[in-house]
């Protein structure tokens, strides 16, 4: 189930901190080169009973939202 109180927002503002900077780096993105594993772990999590239509279209939507910001914002 997906939580929305502690879910992750659909962007990388802050995804790598540095001592001394509280500026957004899109640096943070390399970090998150895993997050390509996601969908196809979706695609597995699919058959199971636990894996709800609402918990797909949460997913997808956040999947969604992030593509947005990496080809909109500054640091995407």
């Amino acid at each position: 189930m997906l939580n929305e109180h502690t879910k992750m927002n659909p962007n990388l503002n802050f995804g790598q901190a540095v001592k001394g900077s509280n500026m957004a780096r899109g640096a943070g993105l390399i970090d998150a080169r895993h997050l390509i594993f996601v969908p196809d772990d979706i695609t597995l999590l699919a058959p199971s009973r636990a894996w709800t239509k609402n918990n797909q279209a949460a997913a997808t939507a956040w999947f969604a939202a992030f593509l947005d910001w990496m080809t909109t914002s500054p640091n995407g």
